[in-house]
């Protein structure tokens, strides 16, 4: 943590915890406001508003703008509250605001928007709108976000509902299609005529007209388009309802080597699969892993893939029998982000997985399920089917979601409900684990015990058959997403749960980046190309992570149970190239969703935080500068002889590939090496011997130059680079 360590790095939003040695999070805020150093396409940006003031701004005040226009309000004062990045602006359905776009005739926008209630308005109030052949997005609460556009006269509906948790928006326009995401995922795309000459409005239409009663935070713009990927990079650096970062010292070589290798050290596995059937971490790579999660489990699905997914195709497991996915029309079934690498997406009409008895639970009286869920609906009035079985002796249990709750039973009707601080909507991921043992049931959400009950069913369970997204009978379809799904023959504890939860909604990513000057400027200076900061695919937009502790770093490969090491040559097939530079750094991007208090850090509770304790740079670096050493005293007193190969050297373990020289001195004054045929007068390490050169001729030195008198020696080592030099010990043997 001191000179050299963690400390003599740059965090913001994160901390050395001293107490636990250790770097987590500070902070009550995402972190990660748009900069050069991450954003797509930041040479392109026109307009950037953090929206970060306090307090209450009155009508006619300008809102500075860090990139563009200042945004000025209109009529009654905004006020400024927490918002998704630090503060937000909020327009009352009384006050709206403007800047100048300009002329575009392509462009993109990116923010993030909540509803605050029930508008003075009607249904569609203004996000945003424009002049000219304008655009509008409609997002009041109790609505869809929508889209509308003057060359077509109406509404492009998203089919998302507008809701009162953050919710990020990007609106691309390419001059023949607008398009438009949210919380990172493609909503619409529709040809479009759209062209913009003049002002942009937040929070009212152009005309003033149909304001809205909303929150906008951290609002851009750019004269160009971006892709679906980059708007899903924005979207999942500040997606986190917690971040932090951490920037290190600039690491020295030398001089220009090759780096190979960053590995890093945390007390638990953040962003990171179950290893399946290789084995379960332990305290050896994870100092705080309590037990073996990886005990008689039964079935894992990492739910990994890519593309659409066809009717009756494999699900492919890591533990167990392979799944079937259903998908009798055929469309809306398909793999996209997860919550863990891949994720399997639902379109809640016929979409489902089932899963084999073989793979499932044979007679227990315990057992445990655990699943990462996304619902794409903010609000439902229903069920619908997370996990359901059925079982010889009727239903053991089931997940689903009923109305806006979570709930399991072990038979109807529905028990024990609860909306365990669940935020609905796309891109919020939630973690569930329902677990019984003899005579009771209980139901974990986000790692925090969230109901229980007596098992009405028996103190037997047997899993027949079992379904992912749907109800045993055929209905109640799930509409979201779906990642990680284990099942256990053994009821989990609660410190497992917490453990299983912290894989997931804490993360530490990694980018590195190579300099060579000392402060890193040169990088710095790269705006167009991330500052130099790259993940796997040699670009700002990716990280490296524990998704890729697998062998050889392949990602949704064969996971490790060690801490990870991320090997560069390893992601060169993904474009990854590392200059052999001077200089390097790395940073470490922290994140958490945990929405509770479940861990103490100072004797307080706090939300939970991945937790960083070293991370290591490979490989070593030595100063390949020559070293040189006289001995302090003479060896031995005055000598008359020295022996034929009466010289031993011995090397240490770290030995010394460059090779180490050696010269000898009579007086301590004047020192010589043997130039081939007679002794010379030495200087520098080109004008020294090795300790072979040095034993064949040493013992013609007294009957030279030198003559006899108090031998002394001066030793030059050279490093290599990536290996020391050491030497333990000198020996000669001669006569007095």
């Amino acid at each position: 943590p001191s000179s050299g360590g963690f400390l003599s790095g740059v965090m913001t939003g994160a901390q050395w915890d001293n107490t636990n040695s250790l770097v987590r999070l500070n902070t009550t805020t995402n972190n990660a406001e748009l900069d050069a150093s991450w954003t797509p396409q930041w040479s392109s940006l026109v307009e950037y508003l953090k929206l970060n003031p306090s307090g209450t701004l009155p009508s006619g005040s300008l809102v500075p703008a860090s990139i563009g226009s200042d945004l000025t309000t209109i009529n009654n004062g905004v006020s400024f509250s927490q918002g998704q990045l630090n503060n937000s602006i909020h327009f009352d359905s009384t006050n709206y605001a403007s800047f100048n776009f300009g002329s575009r005739t392509v462009f993109s926008v990116a923010f993030w928007v909540k509803s605050a209630g029930s508008s003075a308005g009607w249904g569609y109030d203004r996000c945003i709108s424009t002049a000219l052949d304008s655009f509008e997005v409609g997002c009041q609460n109790g609505f869809t976000y929508r889209v509308y556009t003057s060359s077509s006269g109406s509404w492009t509906d998203s089919g998302v509902p507008v809701s009162t948790s953050w919710t990020h928006m990007g609106i691309v326009f390419d001059g023949t299609n607008l398009s438009y995401y949210i919380n990172g995922k493609l909503a619409v795309s529709t040809a479009k005529t759209v062209s913009i000459n003049g002002s942009m409005w937040l929070g009212a239409t152009r005309t003033g007209t149909e304001l809205a009663n909303i929150y906008i935070d951290d609002f851009a713009t750019w004269s160009t388009v971006l892709t679906s990927s980059q708007v899903q990079t924005i979207y999942q650096r500040q997606s986190a309802k917690y971040s932090g970062q951490l920037t290190s010292r600039v690491l020295d070589a030398y001089s220009p080597q090759a780096w190979t290798t960053l590995t890093s050290t945390t007390t638990l596995p953040f962003y990171k699969e179950l290893p399946g059937s290789v084995g379960s971490e332990s305290s050896t790579g994870y100092s705080s892993v309590g037990g073996s999660l990886m005990s008689s489990i039964v079935g894992l699905w990492h739910l990994n893939g890519s593309g659409s997914i066809s009717n009756n195709s494999a699900v492919s497991a890591a533990i167990g029998a392979n799944g079937v996915a259903q998908n009798s029309n055929g469309t809306g079934m398909s793999y996209s982000t997860g919550v863990l690498s891949q994720g399997i997406t639902f379109d809640g009409t016929d979409d489902y997985v089932s899963l084999q008895a073989s793979s499932l639970i044979g007679s227990q009286t315990t057992g445990s399920v655990s699943v990462w869920f996304s619902s794409s609906l903010t609000s439902l009035s229903g069920e619908q089917a997370i996990y359901d079985e059925s079982s010889t002796i009727g239903t053991c249990f089931r997940i689903r979601r009923v109305n806006n709750a979570i709930g399991f039973d072990s038979a109807n009707p529905w028990r024990n409900l609860t909306s365990a601080n669940i935020i609905w909507g796309a891109g919020n991921w939630h973690h569930a684990v329902a677990n019984w043992t003899s005579g009771s049931m209980k139901l974990y959400v986000d790692g925090t015990l969230a109901a229980s009950s007596t098992n009405p069913g028996g103190t037997t369970c047997v899993i027949a058959n079992s379904w992912l997204g749907r109800y045993e009978q055929a209905g109640y379809y799930f509409n979201g997403s779906i990642d990680e799904f284990a099942v256990w023959n053994r009821a989990l504890t609660s410190t497992e749960v917490l453990e299983l939860y912290r894989r997931g909604a804490n993360r530490l990513r990694y980018q590195l980046r190579s300099c060579s000057a000392s402060d890193c400027s040169d990088q710095e200076a790269l705006t167009t190309t991330y500052k130099g900061w790259k993940g796997p695919d040699n670009t700002g937009l990716s990280y490296f992570s524990e998704l890729y502790n697998t062998t050889s770093n392949v990602l949704a490969g064969t996971v490790s149970t060690g801490a990870p090491t991320m090997t560069f040559s390893n992601f060169s097939g993904s474009g990854l190239s590392v200059a052999a530079n001077r200089y390097f750094q790395y940073r470490a991007i922290l994140e958490s969703d945990d929405q509770n208090t479940l861990c103490t850090y100072g004797g307080s509770a706090a939300p939970c935080s991945p937790e960083l304790q070293s991370v290591a740079v490979g490989p070593s670096h030595y100063d390949t500068t020559i070293q040189s050493i006289i001995s302090k005293s003479s060896i031995g007193s005055a000598y008359q002889t020295l022996d034929t190969s009466g010289m031993t050297e011995t090397l240490g373990s770290n030995t010394c590939s460059s090779g180490t020289k050696y010269s000898l001195s009579s007086d301590g004054t004047t020192f010589y090496y043997w130039n081939g045929s007679t002794w010379a007068t030495s200087s520098d390490y080109g004008t020294a011997n090795d300790a072979a050169t040095m034993r064949t001729n040493i013992s013609s030195f007294p009957s030279s130059t030198a003559g006899t008198g108090t031998l002394q020696i001066k030793a030059y080592l050279k490093s290599s680079g990536t290996s020391a030099c050491e030497v333990d010990n000198l020996k000669f043997t001669g006569s007095k």
